[in-house]
């Protein structure tokens, strides 16, 4: 995963989402417009971050980390366990 750069200051933020709750399109496959990044931040259990492109990359992100989403690129959440997480919007 890439670092998130410096010169990008937040602007907005989703509510928590759980295993029932979390939109539906967040398990399928999409991505962020150009220019805009996005923190995944895990607050409780686990779940699994994968990048769909341009090479398959699954992370395990549990309470307390953050996965980084770039501009652009594919990508989509699985969980198979209870989790909360929100996502933190860069642009």
């Amino acid at each position: 995963m890439k670092q998130l750069p410096d010169s990008v200051p937040s602007y907005k933020k989703t509510p928590v989402f759980t295993e029932d709750n979390i939109p539906e399109g967040m398990l399928n496959t999409h991505k962020t417009k150009a220019g805009i990044w996005g923190v995944l931040h895990v607050t409780e259990g686990s779940l699994t971050y994968c990048i769909d492109e341009p090479i398959l990359e699954k992370h395990a992100l549990s309470q307390g980390d953050t996965g980084i989403i770039e501009p652009e690129v594919a990508h989509h959440l699985e969980f198979s366990h209870s989790f909360q997480c929100y996502v933190e919007f860069y642009k």
